[in-house]
C-alpha cells in the first residue's frame, strides 16, 4: 500500500514539475515577445527553451529574431527545429518556417537549398505569392533563368499590382511590383531575350521613374541591339536623376567613342574624370579619344596620368608607345613597348621586333 502511495506521489510530483516548467517557459516566451530588442528577446527565448525543449513557438521566434539581426546561420537551425517539431500539425507555421529558412539560406548564398525550401512552401501553400518571387530570384542566381522567368510570370499573372505582406511573419518585398519586372528582365537578358528584357525594364521604369539601375540596364540592351540613340537617351535620363553619377559619364563616353563621336566622348570622359580623378582607366579612355582627335601631346599626358595611378598597366605603356612611335620618338616608344612586354603584353614584343631593331 505504501509503495503504491509513493508511486502516486511521484507521478503527481512529475506532473507538477512539468506544469511548472511549462508555465516558466511560457513566462519567458512572453517576455521575449514583449521585448523591443531582438538580443534581449533571444535571451528570453533561450530560457524558455531550457524549460521546454519542445516549445515550437520559442524556436520560431528565436529564429526570427536571429534573422532580424542578420544572424542567418543561427536562425536556420531554429527554423529547422520548428519544422521537425511541427510534423504538419500547423501548416501555416510549417510553411512559414520553410519560407524564413529559405530567406536565410538566400542571404548566405546557399541558393539551391533555398530553392528547395521555397518549393516546399509552394507545395504546402501555393497562395503565398511572394515565394514565387524569391524562388525565381534564387533560380536566377544559379543560372536557372528559364525557371526563374516561369516563377516571375506566375507571380505577375496572379497579382501584378498587390504587394504581399504578412503582418505576423514580416514578409515584405522591396517594392515587389517593380522588382519582379527588373529581375525578370535580368533573367531574360541572360538568355539573350534582349527585346523582352527592354520591355520589362520599361515596366520597372513606369513604376519607379527614378530607377537608375533600370535605365542603365535598358541602355545596355539597346546597345546590344545597336539602338545607340535609344541607349544614349537612357544615359541622359540617368544624368537628370543623378547629375554626379560618375559611371554614366563613362558609359556615355564609351558609346560616343563607339559611334565615333570623339568630341562628345571627350566631354563625357572629362566629366567622369572630374568626378573620379583617381581612375586610371578614365585617363586611358580619354587619352585614346585625344589620339583619335590627333591631339598627341594631350593623349601622352593622359597616358602618363594613367601610369602614375596604375604603374602596372601594360595597356597604358603599349598605347603610349604607339603614339610616341607615330610622332617620331622611337627610343621612348621602344622603352614603353619593353615595359608593356615586361608587364605581360605579348603583342609588345611584336612591336619591338618590328620597330626597335
Amino acid at each position: 500500500m505504501r509503495k503504491k502511495a509513493t508511486t502516486v506521489l511521484s507521478i503527481i510530483s512529475i506532473l507538477f514539475l512539468c506544469n511548472s516548467c511549462h508555465y516558466k517557459a511560457e513566462e519567458y516566451y512572453v517576455k521575449g515577445l514583449e521585448s523591443n530588442n531582438d538580443k534581449v528577446a533571444i535571451e528570453n527565448y533561450n530560457i524558455a527553451i531550457k524549460y521546454d525543449s519542445k516549445y515550437t513557438l520559442a524556436y520560431y521566434m528565436r529564429g526570427y529574431s536571429n534573422k532580424n539581426l542578420k544572424y542567418y546561420k543561427s536562425a536556420i537551425p531554429d527554423f529547422t527545429k520548428v519544422i521537425e517539431l511541427n510534423n504538419k500539425n500547423d501548416v501555416n507555421t510549417l510553411s512559414d518556417s520553410y519560407f524564413q529558412r529559405g530567406i536565410c539560406k538566400l542571404e548566405i548564398k546557399n541558393y539551391n537549398s533555398a530553392i528547395e525550401d521555397f518549393s516546399k512552401v509552394i507545395e504546402l501553400d501555393p497562395k503565398v505569392l511572394d515565394t514565387y518571387y524569391y524562388r525565381g530570384y534564387a533560380k536566377s542566381l544559379v543560372d536557372k533563368n528559364n525557371g526563374a522567368i516561369e516563377d516571375f510570370n506566375v507571380f505577375i499573372d496572379i497579382n501584378s499590382k498587390k504587394v504581399s505582406k504578412d503582418s505576423i511573419s514580416g514578409r515584405s518585398i522591396f517594392y515587389i511590383n517593380g522588382s519582379v519586372f527588373f529581375q525578370r528582365a535580368v533573367a531574360k537578358s541572360r538568355i539573350n531575350d534582349n527585346v523582352g528584357a527592354i520591355l520589362d525594364y520599361t515596366r520597372k521604369i513606369q513604376i519607379d521613374s527614378n530607377s537608375i539601375g533600370a535605365y542603365l540596364c535598358r541602355a545596355f540592351e539597346k546597345e546590344t541591339l545597336k539602338d545607340y540613340r535609344g541607349a544614349l537617351a537612357d544615359y541622359d535620363a540617368v544624368v537628370k536623376i543623378e547629375p554626379r553619377n560618375k559611371v554614366v559619364y563613362r558609359l556615355k563616353g564609351d558609346l560616343k567613342n563607339l559611334t565615333q563621336d570623339f568630341k562628345g566622348a571627350l566631354k563625357d570622359y572629362e566629366k567622369a574624370i572630374e568626378l573620379d580623378d583617381k581612375n586610371d582607366q578614365l585617363y586611358l579612355k580619354r587619352g585614346m579619344v585625344k589620339y583619335y582627335l590627333l591631339n598627341f601631346s594631350g593623349a601622352i599626358y593622359d597616358f602618363d596620368k594613367s601610369i602614375k595611378i596604375n604603374p602596372k598597366s601594360s595597356e597604358a605603356y603599349m598605347t603610349r608607345g604607339l603614339i610616341k612611335m607615330k610622332i617620331g620618338k622611337k627610343d621612348d616608344a621602344c622603352m614603353d613597348f619593353s615595359k608593356a612586354g615586361q608587364l605581360g603584353n605579348k603583342s609588345a614584343y611584336e612591336k619591338i621586333q618590328r620597330y626597335c631593331q
